[in-house]
């Protein structure tokens, strides 16, 4: 597995928590959770309190593989004959049926539980370690990893996601692979009843490959497939599937291509679809997962927050589907036209802060990975015929308090995709580039 760079040379967080006294909490803005050496990415922003940091308990402890699950009040986590029960504002945790005490008290925040770090990880037999706003947790030697689903889509009609090893990009018609250590590419032959591919979502799960396309067929019934990179072959399962995206042992999906569409889910059993789908949301044009929580907009005018399997909707009010969601914060562009100037929204809040004031261009396609935000520009131009126009610029970063700008692509990008420090764009002729970020 290719291990990660980690952004930017800034004091230590064990400094950093060691300064906060007792009875304050300090947010962790811009800190990145690294599973496994992979991004984790959260729907509640992790805190430092009275020294202990404090992390969503069933994002993190899922990702290590552990069973999480909440009854009568208490959280039960269970892996490797570890049993740990938790109660919000308890400090006595219950480890194998005996009483441990806690220095601080799980606590719940925007309807989740927050538990200390490192007590969780290290009694599931995790690592932890701070610098560099980055926290790695390092899963207990032998340990079965889950996948951490990243579920990437930019644009209408490409595809990216990762696995430990590899990372796919999918267009229409074909699948290609880098392999993370050494940027190398090659093109998958991926098997047809009619040889014909026309991919309409994409995601990875271990070796497998699950997409939807209607190969060419004439009522535009897309059909749900799963391709093995070991054997190389494909099975076919449910039709009327567009758009799908694996998470957490389900596939997501819309039933339909065009205009807005309901939004359903099927379980996977054994890496096939299993059972009856269920009914999630109605009118969705784009849908998307933070932690526990799935996203969805239609036409990017309204959005909705609610649980994976569809109960408990809360309308968003300051997000749409162009928008970016992570450890707590909605980040959007603003600044009359031109949307020139990046804001973030804590959950809640009615009010922004400013991240970043570009002022040149109108920044679009905006993704925030740990303390950085990405995005590229629109440049309003003169096409030399008197008519104005808008035409794409290049990629840059940002640190999350608007400092250290960087460019990072010479030419032109039209889309983006960033897994840990590599960089996939598609310059300005529509050629897929790879690199690597420095540090």
């Amino acid at each position: 597995m290719v291990v990660v760079k980690k952004f930017g040379k800034v004091l230590a967080l064990t400094l950093l928590i060691s300064a906060v006294g007792a009875g304050q909490a300090l947010a962790m803005d811009g800190t990145a959770i690294y599973v496994n050496d992979q991004y984790l990415r959260l729907d509640t922003m992790p805190y430092v309190s009275e020294g202990t940091t404090f992390v969503p308990l069933r994002t993190v402890s899922s990702a290590l593989g552990a069973d999480v699950s909440w009854a009568d009040g208490q959280a039960h986590i269970s892996l490797g004959g570890q049993d740990i029960v938790l109660r919000p504002n308890d400090k006595t945790a219950v480890v194998n049926g005996a009483a441990v005490g806690l220095s601080v008290a799980p606590v719940v925040q925007d309807g989740r539980i927050l538990v200390p770090l490192r007590f969780v990880s290290e009694r599931l037999g995790a690592g932890v370690d701070y610098a560099d706003h980055i926290i790695d947790i390092t899963p207990a030697a032998g340990s079965v990893m889950p996948d951490i689903p990243s579920v990437y889509a930019n644009g209408t009609w490409q595809y990216a996601d990762d696995s430990a090893e590899y990372i796919y990009l999918s267009a229409w018609d074909g699948v290609e692979r880098i392999n993370k250590a050494t940027l190398e590419r090659e093109v998958l032959a991926i098997p047809t009843d009619t040889g014909e591919l026309d991919i309409r979502g994409f995601s990875v799960v271990g070796d497998k490959l699950y997409f939807s396309g209607d190969y060419g067929q004439s009522d535009r019934r897309s059909v749900l497939t799963v391709f093995d990179t070991l054997t190389g072959t494909s099975e076919y399962f449910d039709d009327g599937v567009f758009r799908c995206q694996v998470y957490r042992d389900w596939v997501y999906y819309l039933d339909t291509q065009l205009y807005n569409g309901t939004l359903y889910r099927v379980a996977l059993v054994d890496g096939k679809a299993s059972g009856e789908p269920q009914q999630v949301a109605k009118d969705v044009s784009e849908f998307w997962f933070v932690g526990d929580s799935l996203y969805w907009s239609s036409w990017g005018i309204k959005a909705f927050r609610m649980d994976l399997d569809g109960q408990n909707p809360e309308r968003q009010t300051k997000v749409t589907g162009a928008d970016w969601y992570d450890a707590g914060y909605y980040y959007t562009t603003g600044n009359g036209a031109t949307h020139s100037t990046i804001y973030r929204y804590k959950a809640g809040a009615s009010e922004p802060e400013v991240v970043y004031s570009w002022g040149r261009s109108s920044v679009k396609d905006l993704q925030v990975f740990g303390d950085k935000v990405y995005f590229s520009s629109w440049m309003s131009a003169d096409d030399g015929r008197g008519h104005w126009a808008q035409y794409s610029g290049p990629l840059y970063c940002v640190d999350l308090d608007g400092e250290n700008l960087r460019q990072l692509t010479d030419g032109k990008v039209l889309d983006y995709f960033v897994f840990g420090d590599i960089l996939l764009y598609e310059n300005q002729n529509s050629e897929w580039c790879v690199k690597r970020l420095d540090d």
